[in-house]
């Protein structure tokens, strides 16, 4: 398609989206020179609901999107469509590792990271359900709320959605991140008993690692180890008793040289009188 000098910012905007719905086959410096004459970046096209710029997240192209940034346009601005999804949620469910600068470009531009799509999850949610580790680390890398929790029962938060998806890379990334590691969804089920759950050495170690209360309860009761028994997984729960015991070893350990060094007056709490005299 070709453009007379007097084409107008739609006629450009359209022809961009559908230079990059090509995916990988888009000529992405042609995608560039119609940004570049002023295609329009936020007009819905009618044949799928996105603007320009959601195309480029949805396809990775980091480079289109900081020429569209470089454009100062609008990054919040949310589909039509029933899924309501802005520019970062599109950049958020691309597994590629091109995800990531797509997200930073839009942070870095004044996109709201942890907007809400019309199924209620943020772009940290949805990376998390796409499987998309490199979008998820990269939402963590700009600081994205990691106790928001899912719309849906059991109302989850990220962390527990990452054990879920027993995903260590992205468990690893939410506890360096500080995500709560005691919360809990509509149960009562902390990310270890998931863990436990899933049978799962590695989560499970990483968890009670970072501290995850061994000892916590469902509101039917059961402890992580006492779940991993009922699905039938001895030797999971036998891994968390041992790792239990072996971190309160290590507290009572660390904690020794600590009191040997606090002097104590053995006259302390006996009902001593004061001996200094008063005025």
């Amino acid at each position: 398609m070709t453009f007379s000098k007097t084409a107008n910012t739609f006629e450009l905007g359209f022809a961009l989206a559908d230079e990059l719905r090509k995916g990988s086959a888009c000529d992405r410096a042609r995608a560039i020179d119609l940004i570049e004459r002023g295609a329009s970046l936020t007009t819905f096209n009618l044949k799928d609901d996105m603007t320009p710029l959601m195309h480029a997240c949805a396809q990775g192209f980091a480079d289109v999107v900081q020429a569209m940034a470089d454009r100062k346009t609008d990054m919040n601005i949310c589909a039509a469509s029933t899924q309501g999804n802005a520019a970062i949620h599109y950049a958020a469910a691309n597994c590629s590792l091109q995800s990531a600068a797509c997200i930073k470009t839009l942070s870095d531009n004044g996109a709201d990271i942890n907007a809400l799509n019309s199924a209620g999850d943020t772009p940290l949610q949805l990376a998390i359900k796409c499987g998309a580790t490199p979008a998820v680390l990269a939402l963590l890398e700009v600081r994205a709320d990691t106790e928001i929790r899912a719309k849906e029962p059991p109302h989850v938060t990220p962390l527990i959605a990452a054990v879920i998806a027993n995903n260590e890379d992205m468990l690893a990334g939410l506890l360096k991140s500080k995500a709560n590691i005691e919360a809990t969804d509509d149960d009562a089920c902390t990310a270890l008993h998931y863990a436990a759950i899933l049978k799962s050495k590695p989560l499970v170690t990483m968890l009670i690692h970072h501290g995850a209360n061994t000892q916590a309860k469902i509101h039917s009761g059961e402890t992580p180890a006492e779940i991993a028994r009922i699905m039938d997984a001895p030797d999971i729960a036998e891994w968390i008793e041992k790792l239990s015991e072996a971190r309160e070893k290590m507290h009572t350990l660390s904690a020794v040289p600590l009191l040997k060094k606090i002097k104590i007056n053995p006259a302390a709490g006996r009902g001593l009188k004061n001996d200094r005299k008063m005025p």
